[in-house]
């Protein structure tokens, strides 16, 4: 059977009504649902215009093949397999966590889902299930799904496979990015397979060196020898996850225990192989209660040593809390978290009994979204009075605090749901992840001002790969072009008022350019390794550039002598 015959077919057996001709050179679709159709042809174009696609009245679409090959009827083909006639989202991509069950089978000392726990005792079922994944099918083209919990894998293996096989499988419009975040207590080749078999990228909190005191079993916290026995196990996990894959990324919770160890806990992961994300403690009841949080000062200080080595570890390898203030600094907001990112209208938390909250931190009942029962559409989640009242208090934060503060193109005001957690509204302010950033964030650019990216052989080579690409020029960079040129120029530096000093808004004028087309990658030539081991750069286009984007920001940061920037300035 050809392709022609197939989609004759396909209209027959799923009762789509459309007149066509023998050779199959013009289809008209018999419906009035025009947006829907023209999406359908849009995904059909992606890769080769090869239809055309005309409403012809109120009930009629007229479909044309501008190609009459075979592979302009696979494509029409294929996209009536995804069902893209069916769907018309509004968005591009969107962020989903899905709680399948709040059970679980260790009592972390700073969990935050704990308040869950006693409230809903129920995991999900797949008609709850069914309804989230129909509602995003017809919101986003592709979603960023996050399996979490209470303690995901708690449902069972099976859980996952009916899941996938009966449940997601009907969405076949709706590109799914799967994700998994686990204690890892259960993970085993079985899972690993089931991982691999539908695409799902795993996670696993752990605390390297700190499981025995941080992670406790919840069957006995004093019992010892089951929490060496969990750890033990984790361990050979990570590193069968290294052996057989999909290897696993992890999130090591940093405390008042650990805080001091962030090298040696950087060092156990690079050792196994394994990337991790070294997260700073946010305050929950039980941080509280086991008196795990610290001060920003005392965080902060020990966060810089690391950030230090990390930088100029020439065997080093990426670590997420060093990469994302790495990227914040140097102005490439795409390597920022949803910490610090406007989550508002990108993300939504399912829990078990399909209520909505804006993500699946613990929220208070004010917040509540409404059900995906009670809704027809995401949009209508985000207008329920819960959301409008989390949209207006975390816009009075971004107006009176984080307006004052200075940092928001940076931080964009830090985790709501950490600030609900910490002062009980959207509005308040995590006091220390706020003085916490500020710190770093100056200290960071500190460090980076005498960055030789060109010629340093000891920098970590993710990190040399992150500011080659990102089109980085450090302090010293700018002092190197300015005595070529001739120019006897010395830039105002103030680590204590780093934001209103020259020298840092020439940086931060040339870095932040975001309006020069292909610049983040305007002075590479090639990159040979996905190791980010060998690049090559054209040094002498490299210096051109930054005479350039110097003379356009030069009258901001330095308006007073703008002139000794601009004049016979040639490289």
């Amino acid at each position: 059977m050809n392709y022609k015959e197939k989609i004759k077919k396909y209209f027959e057996d799923n009762e789509i009504k459309a007149n066509t001709d023998d050779e199959l050179k013009k289809i008209v679709i018999l419906t009035d649902e025009h947006d829907k159709w023209s999406y359908f042809a849009r995904r059909v174009n992606e890769k080769d215009n090869c239809i055309n696609v005309k409403c012809t009245n109120d009930n009629q679409i007229e479909i044309v093949f501008d190609k009459k090959d075979e592979s302009a009827y696979q494509q029409f083909y294929n996209a009536l397999l995804k069902k893209y006639y069916l769907v018309s989202p509004k968005l591009k991509y969107f962020s989903l966590l899905i709680k399948p069950t709040h059970r679980c089978n260790l009592d972390c000392k700073y969990c935050y889902d704990k308040p869950y726990r006693e409230k809903i005792k129920t995991d999900m079922s797949f008609t709850t299930l069914d309804r989230i994944l129909k509602l995003l099918s017809e919101y986003t083209e592709r979603v960023q799904l996050i399996w979490h919990g209470g303690e995901p894998t708690m449902v069972g293996i099976q859980w996952y496979i009916k899941a996938y096989e009966e449940v997601i499988s009907k969405y076949p419009m709706l590109h799914i990015d799967s994700y998994i975040m686990s204690n890892g207590v259960n993970y085993n080749e079985k899972w690993f397979n089931i991982f691999k078999q539908y695409k799902i990228s795993p996670g696993m909190s752990y605390n390297a060196m700190y499981q025995e005191k941080l992670r406790v079993s919840n069957q006995d916290h004093e019992n010892l020898q089951i929490n060496k026995k969990i750890n033990q196990k984790l361990e050979d996990i990570l590193k069968l996850s290294v052996k057989v894959g999909p290897k696993i990324g992890t999130i090591d919770v940093i405390t008042k225990t650990n805080y001091k160890d962030q090298i040696q806990i950087y060092e156990y992961y690079k050792k196994i192989g394994i990337s991790t994300s070294m997260n700073m403690v946010f305050h929950t009841a039980q941080t509280e209660k086991n008196d795990l949080e610290l001060s920003p000062e005392e965080y902060e200080k020990e966060f810089i040593k690391y950030f230090k080595y990390w930088l100029y570890d020439k065997n080093g390898t990426y670590e997420r809390s060093a990469a994302e203030m790495l990227s914040i600094v140097i102005g490439d907001m795409n390597g920022a978290t949803c910490r610090n990112h406007d989550c508002r209208y990108h993300w939504i938390g399912v829990n078990p009994l399909g209520e909505i909250y804006p993500c699946d931190r613990y929220y208070p009942e004010k917040y509540k979204m409404n059900t995906v029962f009670d809704i027809n559409s995401i949009d209508e989640a985000f207008n329920t009075e819960g959301y409008k009242t989390f949209v207006k208090e975390v816009q009075q934060r971004f107006d009176t605090t984080c307006k004052k503060c200075g940092y928001w193109f940076a931080c964009h005001g830090g985790c709501s749901a950490s600030a609900i957690e910490s002062t009980g509204n959207a509005a308040g302010v995590e006091k220390n992840y706020c003085e916490f950033f500020r710190r770093a964030y100056n200290d960071v650019y500190d460090v980076l001002r005498n960055v030789d990216v060109i010629h340093d052989k000891n920098l970590n080579p993710y990190v040399r790969s992150v500011m080659i690409n990102k089109g980085f020029y450090s302090i010293k960079d700018i002092y190197d072009v300015l005595k070529f040129l001739g120019k006897n120029i010395v830039l105002t530096y103030d680590k204590n008022n780093l934001l209103n000093c020259s020298e840092y808004k020439v940086f931060r004028g040339i870095n932040f350019m975001s309006d020069v087309g292909t610049k983040y990658s305007f002075h590479v030539d090639v990159i040979n390794s996905l190791e980010f081991k060998d690049i090559k750069i054209n040094e002498q286009k490299r210096k051109e550039d930054l005479v350039k984007y110097l003379m356009e920001v030069a009258k901001d940061a330095y308006n007073d002598r703008v002139s000794e920037f601009c004049s016979n300035g040639s490289v």
